[in-house]
């Protein structure tokens, strides 16, 4: 088959831990490797350039990322505003033609995915569905609908995170309407629904109103050729046993904002200095990751600000191959998250 993988907002080639990049990077990443060594031809579309040269790069042998024209020019927070303009660029991308399925991540991406799947249906397209197809693109357009095999374009969705599941964890916070109101579109709409977790279904059908005769449950794993136990391994730069061997090592992996629960570890970190000095003072906590999303706090600001930044050291996030040692070399890993859909850290620990 011939799948289209739609990551608009973030690339499968982005750094966790940092930006807009976290487990749905890795997700997409294994899925498009296993489903290429699986015999499928994979294109992963996004709106991301993670600063290779050129617009197309081979991922792995049978996929490949291409990054859309319009990734220079359109916001990632503005993407699902302009998804007509989105989606007829990936139709007229010559990658896309003879697509099979679409299998979009995350809400604005299945936005875009029902304005290409209107589009296969109804190319001339009507002003009130969608804006008409720029002039530049409709003979490129034309000979990649020639090229398709069936009158329907299935879609296949994965949420990753449902905004009134946020909402319901994180009391006060408030998601975009036009972001509440498109999943639930996306929901009635596509041909099936891909979940994480047995919970994520039941969200999907609890705030969704999706049948759960089109949602599938299938949990993500972890690379076991890379997270596994090993016998030997080099300390990376800024982990603490290097000098302290009798410290106790914590450690925090992924994007530092509010929904991740940053803050909640420095506060946990605050309290046991205050309450158990003598085990605090061989305590140490390393954070893998960066700052992410609007209204973050600063980290190193707030562990100075609570009096504990000799106890705490933040580290930029890295590669696997990197991670696994420090998922080795920690006592124990804290996965304090206000808001969940899998949580990678605390399956590869």
């Amino acid at each position: 088959m011939r799948i289209a993988l739609l990551s608009l907002h973030t690339s499968p080639e982005a750094q966790p831990g940092q930006g807009d990049a976290g487990g749905l990077n890795v997700y997409v990443r294994a899925v498009a490797k296993e489903l290429a060594a699986a015999g499928h031809a994979v294109q992963i579309f996004t709106m991301e350039n993670t600063g290779y040269n050129g617009a197309s790069r081979e991922l792995f042998p049978g996929a490949t990322v291409h990054v859309l024209p319009s990734a220079q020019s359109i916001a990632k927070n503005h993407i699902a505003d302009h998804s007509s303009t989105i989606a007829a660029q990936i139709m007229a991308h010559p990658a896309f033609a003879g697509t099979d399925w679409i299998w979009a991540h995350y809400w604005v991406s299945g936005v875009v995915a029902l304005h290409v799947q209107k589009l296969y249906t109804n190319p001339r397209g009507t002003a009130d569905e969608y804006s008409p197809m720029p002039a530049e693109l409709s003979a490129a357009h034309a000979e990649c609908l020639s090229k398709y095999p069936y009158p329907h374009l299935p879609v296949a969705m994965t949420f990753h995170t449902v905004g009134a599941r946020k909402m319901r964890d994180i009391p006060g916070h408030q998601e975009p309407q036009d972001r509440l109101d498109a999943e639930h579109t996306i929901a009635g709409a596509v041909d099936l629904l891909v979940a994480n977790t047995p919970e994520e279904a039941a969200d999907i059908g609890t705030y969704l109103h999706a049948p759960s005769e089109r949602i599938l449950i299938a949990p993500p794993g972890v690379d076991r050729t890379v997270f596994t136990p090993r016998a030997e391994f080099t300390p990376q730069a800024g982990q603490t046993s290097q000098s302290e061997p009798d410290t106790f090592r914590l450690l925090y992996v992924g994007r530092m904002q509010y929904a991740k629960g940053t803050d909640v570890v420095l506060h946990a970190m605050r309290a046991l200095a205050t309450h158990s000095p003598e085990i605090a003072r061989r305590t140490r906590l390393l954070m893998l990751g960066a700052a992410s999303g609007e209204g973050h706090d600063d980290m190193q600001e707030l562990a100075a600000f609570l009096g504990i930044d000799d106890m705490v050291c933040i580290h930029p996030p890295v590669p696997p191959h990197d991670l696994v040692d420090y998922y080795q070399e920690a006592d124990l890993v804290v996965v304090p998250s206000r808001c969940e859909s899998f949580g990678f850290a605390a399956a590869e620990a």
